[in-house]
């Protein structure tokens, strides 16, 4: 579910270079950027590239990445106090190493990831 929360907003692709690979953070399966799935609420502030909207209240807490803020009433991080950071949500000017962004086609997803399939849902 994490690696789909991952994929699930960034499909398209871009004219992204492998120079702005290497220069811009990338959504991949580990994370964004500095911020990696399964890190504590301590190591995800300590990144700098975090910042809390919604507490836990005992359950995950909403944060956002600072550089993709959300409206107010949603988040793009959440954070779980059983496993650490559980979610990243993509967000407009997100890619992945490939190039897939928000508004790919499924042309463009299918040339980047040539296995992927659809899950039982119908997404892929």
């Amino acid at each position: 579910m994490i690696g789909a929360s991952l994929l699930a907003g960034s499909l398209l692709v871009s004219g992204a270079t492998a120079a702005d690979a290497q220069t811009k953070p990338t959504l991949g399966p580990d994370g964004y950027g500095a911020v990696k799935l399964g890190m504590t609420v301590k190591q995800a502030k300590t990144t700098g590239d975090v910042v809390k909207k919604r507490p836990g209240h005992g359950g995950c807490s909403g944060w956002d990445l600072k550089k993709f803020p959300t409206p107010k009433d949603s988040v793009g991080i959440y954070i779980s106090p059983n496993v650490g950071l559980a979610a990243i949500f993509a967000a407009k000017g997100m890619r992945t190493p490939e190039g897939i962004k928000i508004g790919s086609t499924v042309k463009q997803v299918k040339a980047a990831y040539p296995r992927i399939k659809r899950d039982f849902h119908g997404f892929m």
